[in-house]
């Protein structure tokens, strides 16, 4: 078991994203490969769930504590967990708390929050929209259980 992180989260820190499914699920190529609009689309009310991933040599521990959480939630899903699109946090910032995870024991669960700021279909597209366009910064971060797999 990993250690929880702080409550507060630290403008430098990655969050990341859980992708599932295959590429063209994940990524759109229009000559560069960017991450499809899709993958921060959630219509559930509330926050954008995201893992805490960490800053520097943290995140290694962190990837190997999540990934058998991304698996489980691959199966239940009938979909393959590749990974997550990271997120330097420095520009949402004040979007992000740290939560805890529902259905998971996952003590490096955070959300984007949109409930007040963001309650609409329409509003919610163009926070993702906005999501992907920070995405773009950071490599895809690949699950290691997919990549042993493979």
């Amino acid at each position: 078991m990993i250690e929880a992180p702080d409550q507060k989260i630290h403008n430098k820190e990655l969050v990341g994203r859980r992708a599932f499914g295959k590429d063209k699920a994940i990524f759109s190529d229009d000559g560069r490969r960017h991450f499809k609009i899709d993958v921060f689309i959630d219509t559930r009310p509330g926050g954008l769930s995201v893992d805490r991933l960490g800053v520097g040599e943290v995140i290694k521990k962190r990837i190997t504590y999540l990934d058998p959480l991304g698996g489980a939630m691959g199966e239940k899903r009938g979909k393959p967990f590749r990974g997550w699109v990271v997120l330097s946090v420095t520009t949402i910032h004040e979007l992000l708390e740290a939560t805890e995870a529902e259905g998971e024991e996952n003590v490096l669960h955070a959300e984007i929050m949109r409930e007040e700021d963001y309650p609409t279909p329409k509003a919610k597209r163009a926070l993702a929209f906005q999501l992907c366009e920070l995405a773009r910064k950071h490599d895809f971060e690949e699950s290691p259980s997919y990549i042993a797999a493979a």
